[in-house]
């Protein structure tokens, strides 16, 4: 009994239950953690194969819109010497004007 007080005065249990608390902590804030981890990793790869495919696609409408124009090549040819684009480049893309889909 003599001991224990004298454990009890100097800190000890109280030092060893600090660092069971401690312990216990930051075992919990991980095992919550963790999840949210994994979370926000595959977010990312899902947005950044989101943003692939929509550039695709740009680049796809884009190609069509530009192909019904054939219909007027040659007038443009004709008239103006050259083949006058019907829009900017990158108009269907709204994360920009890089219409590479492998540039990510």
């Amino acid at each position: 009994m003599k001991d224990v007080v004298i454990e009890i005065s100097k800190g000890v249990v109280r030092k060893w239950g600090r660092k069971k608390i401690g312990i216990l902590i930051v075992s919990c804030c991980t095992y919550i953690a963790t999840p949210a981890v994994a979370f926000i990793t595959n977010s990312t790869k899902l947005i950044k194969g989101a943003k692939t495919a929509h550039t695709a696609i740009a680049c796809t409408a884009e190609s069509i819109e530009d192909s019904a124009n054939l219909a007027y090549l040659p007038f443009d040819i004709i008239l103006f010497g050259q083949p006058i684009p019907i829009g900017e480049d990158g108009r269907f893309n709204v994360f920009g004007n890089d219409l590479d889909p492998f540039n990510i």
